[in-house]
């Protein structure tokens, strides 16, 4: 199997999941959703708070971001810059 063809199946499954909380997200305003992300980081930054290694602060970035969701994060919640973003659209 072609392995480009491979990632975009997996990618789109993650893509299917997140198009199903769409309309869950619609129905919150600008300020809800503001709310939920402010939250969020907070909760982050609280994980994280005073770990200086940066392995170490990864792993408790990840371990708060499964916390918020209550399920494991796809994998577009593994790339450095996606955590807080992919968690947001992932948690219900």
């Amino acid at each position: 199997m072609d392995p480009n063809k491979r990632e975009i199946e997996r990618l789109a499954q993650i893509v299917d999941q997140i198009n199903a909380l769409e309309a869950e997200f619609e129905k919150l305003s600008d300020d809800a959703l503001r709310a939920k992300t402010d939250e969020f980081r907070a909760y982050i930054r609280t994980a994280v708070e005073g770990i200086e290694d940066e392995k170490e602060r990864y792993q408790a970035e990840q371990t708060a971001l499964n916390e918020i969701c209550h399920k494991p994060l796809p994998p577009c919640a593994r790339l450095p810059s996606a955590p807080l973003v992919c968690a947001i659209t992932m948690c219900s």
